[in-house]
């Protein structure tokens, strides 16, 4: 029936707030779009430290949104969409260099199917974050037509009408290291 203040309002100071998030019953996300992001679970806001804290904060999060599997979406002002998987690793990062109109994110809908739509500068885009694929760009930009993958010996494998790439198989990749493919020797041209 009021209002009161929570914790400790000057970590908010030069960072307006940007999303207000359920995290789990005690304990709430509050994401800022300079300051990063913090979490608020019983009488203090405790910064909700990533591995890509730099990132995240230099690309000013402008809205954010959690996803029914726990994951944390956030459009960005300057960098397009930044998924955070459970563990606070970037999952997944779009932006136009990826296939976005532009990398505005000006707001998130998450659709009762789970799809993620995108308010943007110039437009909306659709993301199929439940889609099995993921985007990788083995000769920098995709120059060239992607005709087969594999794995072998510890190595993953992509062939394009430009030569044969490879890089070290991983369960997991950062979104950076998604571009770090080296030709294979002799491979030149149509694989």
């Amino acid at each position: 029936d009021r209002f009161r203040q929570l914790g400790h309002p000057e970590k908010f100071t030069g960072g307006r707030i940007s999303a207000i998030l359920p995290l789990n019953a005690d304990t709430i996300l509050v994401t800022t779009i300079q300051n990063g992001i913090f979490y608020f679970a019983g009488n203090t806001f405790e910064p909700w430290k990533t591995q890509d804290d730099n990132l995240i904060i230099n690309n000013r999060i402008y809205c954010a949104d959690l996803l029914a599997d726990g994951k944390l979406a956030l459009g960005t002002s300057l960098n397009g969409l930044v998924i955070l998987d459970r563990q606070r690793r970037i999952c997944h990062h779009l932006n136009k260099k990826s296939g976005l109109q532009n990398n505005t994110v000006l707001s998130l809908f998450t659709s009762k199917n789970g799809g993620l739509w995108l308010g943007l500068d110039k437009g909306i885009d659709f993301v199929d974050v439940h889609s099995p694929f993921s985007t990788f760009f083995p000769d920098g930009e995709l120059q060239g037509t992607g005709y087969t993958a594999g794995i072998n010996n510890g190595k993953l494998y992509f062939g394009t009408n430009t030569g044969l790439y490879a890089t070290d198989w991983k369960s997991y990749y950062a979104p950076g290291e998604k571009e770090k493919f080296s030709p294979v020797q002799n491979s030149d041209g149509q694989v």
